[in-house]
């Protein structure tokens, strides 16, 4: 049973990076067998350090184990962390992720708490009638905001077999063209469609960070730049992304621009091997393609050879509505499910090309 407190908005974006928030993830072992009265204590005290020092965060406690992800002001982050790594509750602590990021994944959470036991019978398989009706649950809770009660939802249908990443292509992304059919009748709002979609992407977070594997140990992991649309006020798709390469073992770097100008910025300072650029998740912006057509042609343009990988996505290639020809682009994503394998394919294929171009260039 999995115990979750207070949910969250997203935090306002910084543009600034000088501006930008820190973020740690790291696991640990407890020292002992904590009781829930123990564990309520040490959450307790934590949420009333955290409120003043401006952290936010979540903790996950499962089978003697825990994981942590706190977020704020660089030295505040860094007082908690003395202060946690001195603590004797816990020992062999591994820090798993260390970044800046502009904008808080966990605003409004002092400190969200998860706790459950991984010993608990396993439930039947999922069949499609149970999906549908989750997909269902996920546009009710998202049109709540109810965050906490649908990231319970997806850890537990991972308990009952299904993968991380078809929980989010089976249920969250179907959710979220299911909103923008409700926008396009009219039965919310602009607004009441962006803090839904918010609700759908913090959920998925709380899902992916639950799920959370050792990290692979690789000698080099590949990067990847997931952008929304320079302007586009939908920022599901990307943020979803992002969990499913980080567990994929990518580097994954996200951006928000509101400019073609400002993607390129970010994507000469990264330099990554691939580009993502997603179009909305819930509407079907088929006014966005020639943008958008503008926007991977500038990528192109600004990269110093053809070895980026661009792909998009979004509702309108999902559907079938538009291709990655349309754009300029190698790959036009069907869904969230298989993007990272399918970017992950063509990586490698520009490796084989550029290896097998240098090598004829090589003197007989």
């Amino acid at each position: 049973m999995a115990e979750v407190l207070a949910a969250p908005r997203d935090g306002p974006l910084l543009e600034d990076p000088r501006t930008w928030l820190g973020t740690l993830t790291y696991r640990s072992e407890a020292c002992g067998r904590p009781s829930p009265a123990a564990l309520r204590e040490l959450v307790a005290q934590a949420r009333v350090r955290n409120r003043r020092l401006g952290i936010t965060g979540m903790l996950l406690f499962e089978d003697g184990r825990f994981l942590q992800v706190l977020e704020g002001p660089p030295e505040s982050l860094d007082a908690v962390w003395s202060s946690i790594a001195r603590d004797p509750r816990h020992r062999r602590i591994e820090v798993l992720n260390r970044s800046l990021l502009p904008v808080r994944i966990y605003a409004g959470w002092d400190m969200q708490f998860f706790a459950r036991s991984g010993h608990s019978r396993p439930a039947a398989p999922v069949g499609e009638r149970e999906l549908a009706a989750e997909q269902a649950e996920a546009v009710r809770l998202a049109r709540r905001d109810a965050a906490e009660e649908l990231a319970g939802r997806l850890i537990a249908l991972v308990g009952q077999g299904l993968a991380p990443a078809e929980v989010v292509g089976r249920v969250l992304e179907p959710a979220a063209r299911a909103l923008g059919d409700l926008w396009l009748r009219d039965e919310v709002t602009d607004l009441e469609l962006t803090i839904a979609l918010g609700t759908l992407q913090r959920a998925g977070h709380g899902l992916h960070l639950a799920s959370a594997r050792p990290p692979v140990d690789r000698t080099h992991r590949p990067c990847i730049l997931l952008a929304s649309a320079p302007g586009e006020p939908h920022l599901t798709g990307p943020a979803l992304l992002a969990d499913l390469f980080d567990e994929a073992g990518w580097d994954a770097a996200l951006c928000f621009p509101q400019t073609d100008d400002e993607l390129v910025g970010e994507l000469l300072a990264l330099q990554p091997e691939a580009l993502d650029i997603g179009l909305s998740e819930a509407m079907p912006r088929a006014r966005a393609l020639g943008p958008l057509a503008e926007t991977v042609r500038r990528c192109r343009a600004a990269w110093p050879d053809d070895g980026l990988v661009v792909s998009v996505g979004g509702r309108l290639f999902a559907e079938g509505r538009a291709h990655a020809a349309d754009v300029g682009a190698d790959v036009a994503r069907r869904g969230l499910t298989g993007a990272v394998d399918e970017v992950a394919r063509r990586v490698e294929h520009h490796r084989l090309v550029c290896a097998c171009g240098r090598q004829r260039r090589l003197p007989i």
